[in-house]
């Protein structure tokens, strides 16, 4: 009888912790989530997604967005980018008016590119997006943005990045140093209604401006099969990939509630 009591006894316990088990791994994964988007702490500044925008899943390619704006579209031309103006008159003679040539960039340039690449000679000096023109912002809510370059920098040089094909795809799995990894899939980039170099390139916006003298673009993380890192000046009215991040600090960790055992009356 004491044996069958000890038995009945031990498989409670057994269950009452396979229970407690699972409780814990679906609240691990409920801490994974915010504003309704999965992140991985890969044990960096930032946490970051681990799906592109517009993607269906982590190795999915996403949608495609020029640098700085909040939608996506099927032609990306600098016709057609948010932030760039010409007249009229600069389109159809492609002449100076009023002695100054009338097309160019109407927000985030420096005063070394006013000449040449500012509407009118604009410059504001901004160097990185403003939330209003953040697709990560905008689209997914609550602290989401696009990763900065010195954040995009420190997954390129503290993650190991492996290239490999999930589910047929070409992706890299990028390890952080605390063992966790994400996907980053080779989406390509979309050149005004075209999609070239998908499966071989992968090139995701940083939020940050390129200032220097040559042109206006953006920094990009851009990798191969080979090679990873961050490429300056690339054409912000080009369509490419963007992979969220949110820092820490947004991040609160839910709380546990302690059990207070109750006392056995004696």
């Amino acid at each position: 009888m004491k044996r069958s009591i000890y038995i009945i006894m031990l498989l409670l316990a057994i269950c009452s912790t396979a229970l407690g088990q699972k409780t814990t791994a679906k609240r691990k994964v409920a801490d994974k989530v915010t504003n309704g988007h999965e992140y991985v702490d890969l044990g960096l500044s930032v946490m970051w997604a681990t799906r592109n925008i517009g993607a269906t899943s982590p190795t999915d390619n996403g949608k495609f967005y020029a640098w700085g704006e909040i939608k996506s579209k099927s032609d990306f031309s600098i016709s057609n980018y948010k932030f760039f103006l010409q007249t009229e008159n600069e389109k159809i003679a492609g002449t100076y008016i009023d002695g100054k040539f009338k097309r160019g960039y109407t927000k985030y340039v420096s005063d070394i590119q006013a000449k040449k690449n500012g509407y009118d000679e604009f410059y504001d000096n901004k160097r990185l997006l403003d939330y209003e023109d953040d697709a990560a912002r905008v689209l997914w809510g609550g602290k989401w943005r696009i990763p900065t370059m010195a954040e995009v920098n420190e997954l390129c040089t503290k993650c190991t990045w492996e290239w490999t094909k999930v589910n047929g795809k070409a992706v890299y799995k990028v390890t952080g140093p605390n063992g966790k990894y994400i996907y980053m899939p080779a989406a390509g980039a979309r050149f005004r209604m075209k999609i070239c170099y998908a499966g071989e390139v992968g090139f995701y916006w940083t939020a940050t401006v390129y200032s220097g003298p040559k042109a206006n673009g953006a920094y990009i993380l851009r990798f191969t099969k080979n090679t990873h890192g961050i490429t300056d000046n690339e054409t912000r009215y080009d369509g490419r990939t963007i992979r969220p991040v949110i820092k820490r600090d947004f991040v609160k960790p839910k709380k546990t509630v302690k059990k207070v055992a109750a006392k056995t009356k004696k």
